[in-house]
């Protein structure tokens, strides 16, 4: 397509549908390069421009290129007008976690939603969803307030996943904050969760984290089955938890309390080894609390 003579911006709309495509068919590098093309012959439209090339990034992410991604999210980010910079980001907002990124990215979504004017609700539950999922760590207090922002704009019977993903992510933070976590919310999240699977949405990381980091140990054991389940129907078992980090550390951390005592000084997270041998001490658990 890119080599052929005469190609008309008139026939963006047919390439761009190929691209669409070829991302529901799992060949995320050909929808990137049709996405390519497709920009390539926008250049006269800086509303089609920006959104191809904010597909094209996407699918580079989605074809596991994170690099190529970046660089042309960067470019997308740069075309954006005033006015479309938060939904850009939004959108973009996935490749922070590929590469890293999180903080810089946390900090422009920032600014962009404080700037923005006549905000669709819709886009600022987006804008707010991604703060949370980059605040959960970074920022626990920020996050908190930026999930129960976005509850209060999300309708959770049209969009169970996202409103699961937010209490999720909001006890969390909580429970990273100092604050406590609320374990009726996190089972609550779950299964708004649960009920988004059907419609495009994903099982979260943080309620195997929380139950395993708190002893849940039932819990760790039947979240880790879900997502094992999961990402085998999908076929995407190798993007399943690995047991070796998963049920194996939990496994090993059960045998030590029982072994210690729940109560053991050797439990805690800063361990007293005066006047003892450490590795009478050595355990996972601390480790783990970390």
């Amino acid at each position: 397509l890119a080599q052929l003579p005469n190609l008309r911006s008139s026939e963006t709309v047919t390439i761009a549908a190929g691209a669409r495509a070829a991302l529901d068919r799992g060949a995320p590098s050909s929808a990137a390069q049709l996405f390519g093309i497709a920009a390539d012959l926008a250049t006269n439209d800086t509303i089609s421009l920006l959104r191809y090339r904010t597909h094209q990034a996407r699918a580079w992410l989605a074809a596991g290129n994170p690099a190529i991604a970046r660089s042309i999210a960067e470019e997308a980010i740069a075309l954006a007008p005033p006015a479309e910079q938060l939904q850009v980001l939004a959108d973009l907002a996935d490749i922070a976690w590929a590469d890293g990124t999180m903080g810089r990215d946390a900090a422009r979504l920032r600014t962009a939603l404080t700037d923005a004017s006549d905000l669709d609700p819709q886009l600022e539950v987006r804008a707010r969803t991604a703060l949370v999922a980059f605040e959960v760590t970074l920022a626990p207090d920020e996050a908190i307030e930026d999930a129960d922002a976005a509850l209060s704009l999300v309708d959770q019977r049209h969009d169970p996943g996202r409103a699961g993903n937010l209490r999720i992510n909001r006890e969390m933070a909580s429970g990273l904050a100092g604050r406590g976590i609320d374990w009726d919310d996190v089972e609550r999240g779950i299964e708004l969760e649960r009920r988004g699977l059907g419609s495009g949405g994903g099982m979260s990381s943080p309620p195997l984290v929380m139950f395993t980091m708190s002893d849940r140990v039932e819990r760790a054991r039947e979240r880790f089955e879900e997502e094992d389940r999961w990402y085998a129907e999908r076929g995407e078992a190798a993007f399943a938890p690995p047991e070796a980090t998963s049920t194996a550390a939990l496994e090993r951390k059960v045998a030590a309390l029982e072994r210690l005592g729940r109560d053991s000084p050797l439990t805690r997270l800063h361990l007293d080894l005066a006047g003892r041998d450490p590795d009478e001490g050595f355990t996972d658990v601390p480790y783990e609390k970390g």
